[in-house]
């Protein structure tokens, strides 16, 4: 007999459903009881975790831009470890290494990955030395003009850095995002030094395209590039 304040077709459901009610709340409850079990066992774990300690210190570079006046407003840096024991390797045992920053990007997101790398060189014969470039954060993937004008003074500071190394030495460029299309048109600039670039690594770029073009040079820019390479 169903209760009286319950139909009488809900009754007859509840009434053939019953065993498969039961089954999803004590299931509810066992997976509930198991990720409180989890999170309290999380809690209670130690912190393997390493922390990394760094104390940075951004040099600027001299670097001539010729007649192009507007490139002034970026600027490169040599990256320096306040915190390395030993002083840095000197620049005809070296291997310089620039990085590039994307979409938005920063001259500091070089830190950890120079800081790590550096200390894992030291004990080698030949260090690295770390340099970025500072693009003041522009937002590069919504027009092309900003990709070439990065492109041209990134091509200006392979000039000032290969400057300050021995004869016939060629760079290692890291770039992240759109900072990875930037190093690719950089070799068909007019400002390009030959063989300045050994070794190209990208870093989450968009090379087949970007997810969302509101700029149709972007597009045709990224034909191009594709093309060329």
């Amino acid at each position: 007999v169903s209760p009286k304040w319950m139909a009488p077709n809900a009754w007859g459901l509840y009434h053939r459903y019953r065993h498969v009610l039961r089954t999803i709340c004590v299931f509810t409850i066992l997976t509930l009881a198991y990720v409180l079990h989890t999170l309290s066992r999380n809690v209670e774990e130690d912190n393997r975790c390493h922390m990394t300690y760094l104390l940075p210190f951004f040099k600027p570079v001299q670097v001539d831009v010729d007649t192009n006046l507007h490139l002034k407003k970026y600027q490169l840096y040599e990256y320096v470890e306040l915190t390395a024991p030993s002083e840095p390797k000197p620049t005809n045992s070296a291997q310089p290494v620039l990085y590039v920053p994307g979409h938005a990007g920063c001259k500091k997101q070089v830190r950890s990955l120079a800081g790590h790398a550096s200390r894992a060189f030291r004990d080698y014969p030949i260090g690295l030395h770390f340099y970025t470039i500072d693009f003041l954060e522009e937002l590069s993937a919504t027009h092309a003009r900003l990709v070439l004008d990065q492109a041209l003074f990134l091509n200006y500071c392979l000039r000032a850095i290969l400057k300050l190394y021995p004869a016939g030495t060629s760079l290692i460029v890291l770039a992240h995002s759109m900072g990875g299309i930037v190093s690719r048109a950089a070799p068909f600039m007019r400002n390009y030094p030959l063989r300045a670039i050994s070794v190209l690594l990208t870093l989450s770029s968009p090379h087949l395209g970007l997810p969302l073009t509101p700029d149709r040079s972007m597009v045709q820019f990224l034909r191009r590039i594709n093309s060329a390479w």
